[in-house]
């Protein structure tokens, strides 16, 4: 068994881009861009990006495991 898969490592990529930018909405603080150097946090959006696209690819059906 594995600890971490794709999809558990996309979802948590999702929650934490997500939670930042809910705070960056409501109180103009952006959490990871203060934590992170610039150049981290660019790699870590684009991250996110992709956790969104592979998370909407796994829901259509085009990518995961096959059971």
């Amino acid at each position: 068994m594995k600890l971490f898969n794709l999809e558990t490592i996309a979802m948590f990529l999702l929650v934490i881009g997500g939670l930042n930018a809910g705070v960056n909405a409501v109180f103009e603080y952006n959490v990871l861009g203060e934590i992170m150097s610039s150049g981290v946090s660019t790699v870590f959006y684009a991250l996110v990006g992709l956790s969104a696209v592979y998370a909407i690819a796994d829901r259509m059906g085009l990518v995961g495991a096959e059971d």
